[in-house]
């Protein structure tokens, strides 16, 4: 959820530009997709054999499940 804290003005000399704190609070999936993203096509291209792309997929597939579920347990708290 996006915190309160957010959405309060920014005064500056050009208005109110409060708006980019909730296009940066956005914009994290974005880059988390965009990085990973980068990240399989360099794999693709220096995977020498499909044992090592298939490996390296996997263990990249095991480190997005730890992330999602260690972030979901943080939202998920009494």
């Amino acid at each position: 959820m996006l915190p309160l804290e957010l959405l309060t003005p920014v005064p500056t000399p050009m208005g109110d530009l409060s708006f980019l704190n909730v296009a940066f609070w956005l914009a994290d999936a974005v880059t988390v997709v965009l990085v990973i993203a980068g990240w399989l096509t360099s794999l693709v291209i220096l995977a020498t054999s499909p044992v090592i792309f298939l490996t390296l997929l996997g263990r990249a597939a095991g480190l997005m499940a730890c992330w999602s579920m260690a972030r979901f347990r943080t939202l998920a708290r009494p």
